[in-house]
């Protein structure tokens, strides 16, 4: 994931949200990653300004420390 850019996998059918920040040329980094993670919405609103985006995923690793940890994790496997 890290690396590559934001909702690029050609199988997956993302929602409009993701598609905007793709479309902005955004390519995940840890640090983007773990904020998705925390907060998928919330990450989705601020990264394209629009306060009625939203994300399709519902989960949310809501501590930091674990969201990072996740981030640091993916990162790790190419």
């Amino acid at each position: 994931v890290v690396g590559r850019a934001v909702a690029s996998s050609p199988d997956f059918k993302y929602g409009e949200g993701m598609l905007e920040v793709n479309a902005k040329g955004t390519v995940w980094d840890e640090t983007l990653l773990a904020a998705y993670l925390a907060d998928p919405t919330a990450w989705v609103k601020a990264t394209t300004g629009d306060d009625a985006a939203k994300s399709k995923m519902s989960f949310k690793l809501t501590d930091a420390a674990i969201a990072a940890d996740m981030a640091a994790y993916l990162a790790s496997i190419k």
